[in-house]
């Protein structure tokens, strides 16, 4: 595949517009092509939308959003119709906040069971992989409303599912409500670590893992701290703070004066806590 794109713009040709096109002649006389062609126009409709995975960027936001919601809901008999439906929802992600819109489609149909039935968890990540702060207050809303799903199972991974999604967004306003999810349920956590609501715990510190920023990693340094009476817990923070392995390691080692701020602390703990992230980061 990249060998044929880098084909292609040496021709001054616009990778996308070209997928484009050739999925939009597919999608137009799809059914007759099928019935001449078979396996075949299935190949390559597949190879078509990896392409757009593939692709660093998408511009033509409009014309993607009318092509994968017109594909989304085609051809539902299909066996393989989980993986191909799964290429759109993460296509769709790509787009940003111009991708919220078609996927919250996508999942109020789904919720109301217009379509055959699909993880509703790969539609949550799909929204935090948009990275758009607009999708927040509504993954907010769909963890509290717990609307989506049924039975007790089913809410729960997909309240994992939101935790995780909102820390992809990169966005500091998501701190307070991964920490209040995480008080609610540290003291119990704490009384039984085999209790369902340690995932809960678990998720909320990975989310503020997956943020990046130096105010989630100062919450997750103040965890670490304060878990140190519970080396199963700590060790949960820890490996939530080592999300991002190379950013983690010039955080710890950053120096002022010559001197590492974090490593040579007079905190014993800091110090401790440190170390500990650090051997969790090299393994």
């Amino acid at each position: 595949y990249n060998g044929l794109m880098v084909s292609i713009k040496k021709l001054n040709y616009n990778p996308e517009t070209l997928i484009l096109d050739q999925l939009g002649e597919l999608k137009d006389d799809f059914f007759i092509k099928k019935w001449l062609f078979g396996s075949e126009v299935d190949g390559k409709r597949e190879s078509l939308l990896e392409g757009l995975i593939n692709l660093e960027e998408l511009s033509d936001k409009k014309r993607v959003i009318d092509l994968m919601d017109d594909l989304y809901k085609k051809d539902l008999a299909r066996p393989d119709y989980d993986s191909f439906a799964g290429k759109i929802v993460r296509i769709l992600s790509k787009l940003g906040e111009d991708g919220i819109e078609p996927l919250l489609d996508i999942l109020e149909l789904e919720k109301e069971g217009k379509l055959r039935e699909q993880p509703i968890s790969r539609i949550i990540e799909a929204l935090g992989d948009t990275k758009s702060p607009n999708a927040i207050p509504i993954l907010i809303e769909i963890y509290k409303q717990n609307s989506l799903v049924e039975n007790k199972d089913e809410v729960l991974t997909m309240q994992l599912t939101i935790l995780s999604s909102l820390g992809k967004i990169g966005d500091n306003s998501v701190i307070p409500f991964l920490m209040e999810e995480f008080n609610k349920v540290v003291a119990n956590v704490i009384n039984d670590i085999d209790s369902v609501e340690v995932k809960i715990m678990q998720e909320a510190l990975i989310g503020l893992g997956k943020l990046g920023t130096d105010e989630a990693r100062m919450q997750l340094f103040e965890i670490i701290q304060d878990f140190s009476k519970y080396p199963e817990l700590r060790d949960i923070a820890t490996l939530a703070f080592a999300q991002d392995k190379e950013e983690t390691l010039k955080y710890l080692l950053q120096t002022d004066d010559e001197k590492y701020l974090f490593l040579e602390n007079p905190s014993r703990e800091i110090r401790l806590a440190t170390a500990l992230i650090l051997i969790k980061t090299s393994t």
